[in-house]
């Protein structure tokens, strides 16, 4: 099998990125675990077989590949967005894209169709469901960046639906008779989204009392 693929010019670049990588990741533990007097070459950085494999050259960049970030042009682009001087982590990658929209990734990352779609995934806040804690509970809360145009003393007819302006996938905004008054964060898109495509009558409001102020959502009971 293995002569097979070398033989094979489509797949000698992906075979020998693998091997590479492999060979690269075990140089490194027998150079870390071995007692440093039987270390004979130099010690390596233990990502250099990652980075290799994924064809990128910063931790940010591999952190976002090994992550579920499939384009490398989109990991490239991200990646030299940053500007902090801090470690860089998965955690601090998905606070910082989680910020944006996704019409701001769009724009910032020309990003397409599918590549947005895996950062939707991959800014999702972990360990929860909306959509079960909605059935359980019949009622789920979420903070709201902004209230545009809009105060507590107003009367509201609210609805949260797709922005049908945009193209897919498009971002889930809040609407009082039609105008958009603010926008689902990206880290919370894909836990709207499977609510909305339930189809479920839903019935929307805002808690003034506190701040941010909060989007309440509840089944309907009508």
């Amino acid at each position: 099998m293995r002569r097979a693929l070398c033989h094979t010019t489509a797949w000698e670049p992906l075979w020998w990125s693998v091997e590479l990588s492999w060979w690269l990741a075990r140089w490194w533990s027998v150079s870390h675990t071995d007692p440093p007097e039987r270390v004979q070459s130099p010690r390596l950085c233990p990502e250099l077989g990652g980075c290799i494999r994924y064809g990128v050259d910063t931790t940010a960049k591999l952190l976002l590949m090994s992550s579920g970030i499939r384009s490398r042009r989109l990991a490239h682009s991200i990646a030299a967005s940053i500007t902090t001087t801090d470690e860089t982590t998965v955690e601090s990658l998905r606070e910082h894209l989680g910020e944006m929209s996704i019409n701001t990734w769009r724009t910032r990352y020309d990003a397409t169709s599918s590549e947005l779609t895996d950062l939707l995934e991959f800014t999702r806040l972990r360990g929860r469901s909306l959509l079960k804690e909605l059935l359980e509970t019949n009622t789920i809360t979420l903070e709201l960046a902004s209230t545009t145009g809009r105060t507590a003393m107003q009367s509201f007819e609210l609805a949260l639906r797709y922005d049908s302006s945009e193209p897919a996938p498009q971002s889930i905004g809040l609407y009082d008779r039609g105008t958009r008054i603010s926008i689902v964060s990206t880290r919370d898109h894909s836990d709207i989204k499977a609510i909305l495509d339930t189809g479920m009558d839903l019935e929307v409001g805002i808690d003034w009392n506190v701040t941010p102020a909060t989007m309440i959502m509840s089944l309907s009971t009508s």
